[in-house]
């Protein structure tokens, strides 16, 4: 006799319980769609009077005393909810009477474990299958109840690797979702040690570094954000997403209705609050006209758009621009203008003076520069070129020794060159541990003095970012002085 069949046929009675005394626990339980029509041929079938509905499979759990004991449901989640429907005082039940439980018991998560697993042998077996959602969800909670995944794949009746596959997915869409909700506090300015404190258990503070990285966020406390256009931009505080604004359209008055009083500033300059109220509210206003203007997607004749349109708008409001606007005023803004331009003209001339000096310079140095290096080839001992190449070999000896030793210290074995399985005792865990902990300061010593002399490249990033994966699986990588040296690192590479 199978494990299900064995749980189905253990100590049974069938008999009459009342209603009020039945429970539906989701966490016992895997059903949670509810089909509406299978509820509603149930009602039909238990108000006729010549009805052959199977009985309900509960499981008896004792109380302080007989009045008090509650049944929970195994299978027939439908057929209750007809009899609560239909008032039923006491439908017949399968009462299951073992194991016995209390209800104290029903907050220990093993015993919640074992009465899902019971009701699972039901439900999967139902004319009535569980969907693929239900499946994939009770699979998680056996597998936050730490059941092996041949137990869960036994439990809702598919294979193992269809579970593999189940719990890769639900753990990867958790991980992003949980990545996603960090980079966001990146974004706002939170710091990688004390988001490592808030998710803690949940990823490691190497995990953030490199999830900083890939998305291309300055290290905390820079302060700046970069822009699809490479621009930095100081991020605004205590503001939250812009709404975006309606274009403008040509002659669209933006705040109807607005006027400018020309002298509020003399009026607020004079004490008047009532004048200062009215200067506050019209620089208010007055920005969201900005806003309007600074968020039209410019184009071609931009500048007569903004002569001919914009500028009229706004003289609207002010009686003085408006008259400076009517005797001439658009002279004296091209006179302003044209002094402008004469002005960065001649800042331009002297810019380009400047700039052909320094290219000057600049031939002259590479000159020298190529004369150095006629005598100082590419295997020269002060050539930095060398130097990244040895560090990078260097350092992917380093990566593999660390590698090779976590899988050592993780599945016990390893394989050599000749590709021999070379198995690894227990014993040697604590002789392997301090190699791999020589190892990664010795790693570590090579990051820093890449950044110290400028010889770092992209290869030697790549591989310390590599180095902070191997690292988290190692109980010394929480160590202060390793996780002091590889934030100053990681500082310094996430800036460039």
């Amino acid at each position: 006799m199978n494990e299900s069949a064995a749980l189905k046929s253990a100590a049974v009675l069938t008999k009459k319980i009342p209603l009020k005394s039945i429970r539906f626990s989701e966490e016992m339980n895997p059903r949670r769609d509810i089909v509406r029509e299978r509820v509603s041929f149930f009602q039909e079938l238990f108000q006729s009077s010549d009805h052959n509905v199977p009985p309900l499979e509960v499981l008896l759990v004792q109380g302080g005393d007989p009045k008090s004991a509650i049944y929970l449901i195994l299978d027939g989640l439908h057929r209750y909810e007809a009899l609560k429907v239909i008032k039923a005082a006491d439908p017949l039940c399968n009462v299951h009477t073992e194991p016995v439980y209390t209800l104290s018991d029903l907050e220990d998560r093993k015993v919640m474990g074992v009465i899902l697993e019971m009701s699972c042998a039901y439900n999967v077996s139902s004319p009535l299958p569980l969907t693929r959602g239900e499946r994939i969800a009770v699979a998680m909670r056996f597998k936050d109840l730490k059941y092996s995944h041949e137990r869960i794949a036994k439990a809702v009746s598919v294979s193992v690797p269809t579970v593999n596959r189940w719990l890769e997915d639900k753990n990867r869409q958790k991980k992003e979702e949980l990545r996603e909700e960090i980079l966001d506090e990146l974004r706002d300015g939170a710091k990688v040690n004390e988001l490592a404190r808030k998710y803690k258990r949940r990823v490691s503070e190497f995990t953030i570094m490199r999830w900083r990285k890939e998305a291309d966020i300055c290290p905390e406390g820079e302060g700046v954000r970069k822009l699809s256009n490479d621009r930095n931009h100081t991020p605004p505080k205590g503001r939250g997403k812009l709404k975006p604004l309606k274009p403008l359209l040509p002659g669209q008055d933006p705040i109807p209705g607005l006027t400018v009083d020309d002298d509020m500033h003399e009026s607020g300059e004079r004490g008047s609050q009532p004048g200062m109220e009215h200067r506050e509210e019209s620089i208010s206003k007055l920005v969201k006209i900005y806003d309007v203007i600074r968020n039209i997607e410019w184009f071609d004749d931009a500048d007569d758009y903004v002569i001919s349109n914009l500028l009229p708008l706004v003289a609207e409001k002010s009686p003085k621009l408006k008259k400076a606007l009517s005797i001439g005023g658009y002279d004296v803004l091209y006179e302003e203008m044209q002094s402008k331009y004469e002005d960065e003209r001649k800042n331009h001339a002297a810019t380009t003076a400047t700039s052909l000096e320094r290219e000057a310079l600049i031939k002259k140095l590479e000159k020298e520069l190529k004369d150095r290096s006629d005598h100082c080839k590419y295997e020269c001992d002060y050539s930095k070129e060398w130097a990244r190449k040895e560090l990078h070999r260097s350092l992917g000896y380093l990566l593999q020794t660390v590698s090779l030793l976590k899988k050592a210290l993780l599945e016990g074995q390893i394989t050599d060159g000749a590709k021999n399985v070379i198995h690894v005792p227990k014993e040697a865990g604590r002789a392997l541990t301090q190699v791999a902990l020589n190892a990664a300061y010795i790693a570590i010593s090579h990051f820093e003095w890449a950044k110290l002399h400028h010889v770092y490249s992209p290869e030697s990033i790549a591989a310390f970012y590599e180095f902070l994966t191997l690292l988290e699986s190692f109980e010394f990588s929480k160590n202060k002085d390793i996780l002091e040296r590889i934030r100053k690192v990681d500082k310094a590479f996430s800036s460039i």
